[in-house]
């Protein structure tokens, strides 16, 4: 005895299409605000805050060396105007110091 087993390609009316397809588009849209929403927020994670007595301050190498660590400077930190000695917060995103505040 042979039993044959066949699938044929379920046939779906054309308003299911039209649902398939309008929900399809809306999971893609998800899935792109998604992406874009993760990009900005892994790079503010990446993000550093740090105390500390800078040590050592080259403005002609932009590098400032905060608690035993060097780091390079931004632009923007680069024009604080701070000196060895001076206690400061720093933000720093892959060892650089892109925002610098003097604390008093």
């Amino acid at each position: 005895m042979n039993i044959i087993v066949s699938f044929a390609p379920v046939q779906m009316k054309p308003f299911e299409q039209k649902e398939v397809t309008k929900m399809m588009r809306k999971l893609a849209v998800f899935f792109l605000v998604f992406a874009v929403v993760m990009a900005f927020s892994l790079t503010s994670l990446a993000q550093d805050k740090i105390e500390g007595k800078i040590e050592a301050l080259n403005n002609a190498a932009k590098t400032i060396t905060i608690n035993g660590t060097e780091y390079s400077l931004g632009n923007k930190a680069a024009q604080v105007k701070v000196k060895v000695g001076d206690m400061v917060q720093a933000t720093v995103e892959e060892n650089t110091v892109t925002k610098l505040q003097l604390l008093m």
